[in-house]
Order: C-alpha cells, then structure tokens, then sequence
C-alpha cells in the first residue's frame, strides 16, 4: 500500500495531467463540429494506413502460403511424370509384351527448395538454397526449375546447399533435342545469362532454329525430357564437324526463387556400375 502511495506522490500530477487534456479533446470535439469532422478524417487517414498495412502483411502471408501449395503442387505432377519412374519388366519377349502399369517403379523424387542467395556477374557462379543433408539432399543431385534446368548440388551442410549454377563455366550438362535424338554437352562460355552453347552434335545431323533443347537422362542427375531452351541459331565452324549451337534459356536465372531439387533414388546403383567400370579401365 505504501508503494501505490508514493507512486502516486511522484507521478499522480502527470495521469493528472494526461487525463484532462483528454478530456479537454473530448469535449472540443463532442460540442465543436469543425473539431470533430477534423477528427473524424484524421481518425479514418490513421484507421486507414493501418488497415492497408495490415492487408499487405496478411497479404504476404497468404502468398507465401500460395507459393508453397504451388511447390508441393509441382513436385506432385512431377513425380507422377512418366520420366520419373522406371519400367521394371523382366520378361525376354519385352516387344510383345503388354504394359503392366505396376511395374513402374519411381526413380526421381524432388525436394522444393529457395534460392536465398545467387551470383550472375562472374564465370563460376554458385547459388545457395535453403536445403540440406537433413532434408535428403546430397552433392551432385540436379536442381531444375519449373522452366527448366538450374545447376548440380556441389556442397551441403545439414539445413544448407551450395549449388554450381548452370552459368558456370565448370558445368557440363548432357542435352539432346527433342525428337531427333541428336545429343551433345550444353555449356556456359560466360557473358550473356540468357544463353547457354551446345556442343559435340555431329555436322551431318539435321539442327534448325525452334528446336527444343532437353535433357538427355544419360546421367545419374537429371531426368530425361527436362525443358532446357530453344535453338536460337546454329553453325559449323570452318574446319570442324561439329555444330556450335546457340540455346536461348528458358529459365530466367536473374529472377528465379522457387526451384526443386532432384533426388535420384537409383544413385546407389549407378555409383556402384561406375565404381565397377572404373576399376575396369
């Protein structure tokens, strides 16, 4: 009782001060109507800013909701994709026999992830996304876009990943163009983001401007039939016989977040032939 009391010794004069101005604003605007309509705007401005304020960040929220529905949206088509899966069939008269929808077994499944941190301006460009070995990813796994191919996982901690993008003059990535089954290396000779150069396709195939340029699926990283880009123009250099092909990207690296990190539950298998292989050699 004694401390209520000596705090309102020491700062009772200034509640008291506090409660008659508002009670002087009261009154001024209950019995003065130019007071009041001014109060009145400027209750409605501040009730206003704070409402619009409040719809952005419940807006946000929502979006954020929106983009991760989308993600497990695409993952879900992704995994249901033919590409995904391999056709396990045993049986020596595989011509005649018919398909049995059973023995699809999947070989991808994909792990949506965030760009949080990306580099375009040099020639060994990396990005980092917001996964890592505590959600299944590992080195050397691919990282696609919905529009096309990103890069190859190259580190990861546990939550983490560094990530060598495709415009990086490192990476090679196997490529083919789409029903012609011509196949070569996509590469990144620096410069320009939005193309990338196709290369080791033989002179004698048949190579235009339009045509579709995917993955190949002759690699345990990504899947085949994945999206890559258009050939923009195409030609042989003097002297040589292979084409040099021009891809306009279809990915658009200076503005992507959302990507999908692809996890190829066969890795142990080929790991394993190619340790084989190697000790062949």
């Amino acid at each position: 009782m004694y401390g209520i009391l000596r705090f309102l010794s020491r700062f009772g004069t200034i509640f008291l001060f506090f409660f008659l101005e508002a009670v002087s604003v009261y009154l001024i605007v209950r019995f003065n109507e130019n007071q009041g309509r001014i109060y009145a705007s400027s209750a409605n401005l501040i009730s206003g800013q704070v409402l619009s304020r409040y719809d952005k960040v419940a807006s946000y929220f929502g979006l954020r909701h929106q983009v991760d529905f989308l993600q497990q949206e695409v993952v879900r088509l992704e995994q249901e994709n033919r590409r995904s899966f391999f056709y396990d069939y045993a049986e020596s008269d595989t011509v005649l026999a018919q398909v049995d929808s059973t023995r699809f077994i999947p070989m991808y499944a994909y792990v949506p992830a965030e760009i949080i941190n990306n580099s375009l301006s040099g020639r060994k460009n990396m990005l980092t996304i917001n996964r890592g070995t505590a959600h299944g990813v590992m080195p050397s796994m691919g990282v696609i876009t919905s529009n096309g191919v990103m890069g190859i996982v190259r580190h990861s901690t546990k939550h983490l990943s560094s990530v060598m993008s495709a415009l990086n003059t490192q990476i090679r990535i196997s490529a083919s163009i789409r029903n012609k089954g011509y196949f070569g290396s996509l590469i990144w000779t620096g410069g320009d983001s939005r193309y990338m150069r196709m290369v080791d396709v033989p002179k004698h195939n048949q190579v235009h401007p339009g045509d579709t340029v995917e993955t190949s699926g002759f690699s345990s990283v990504f899947p085949g039939g994945i999206l890559i880009g258009i050939v923009e123009k195409c030609w042989v250099p003097s002297g040589e016989s292979n084409y040099q092909i021009e891809v306009k990207l279809k990915t658009d690296f200076s503005r992507t977040r959302q990507v999908y990190v692809v996890k190829n539950l066969f890795r142990q298998e080929f790991e394993e032939l190619e340790a084989k292989q190697a000790s062949d050699e």
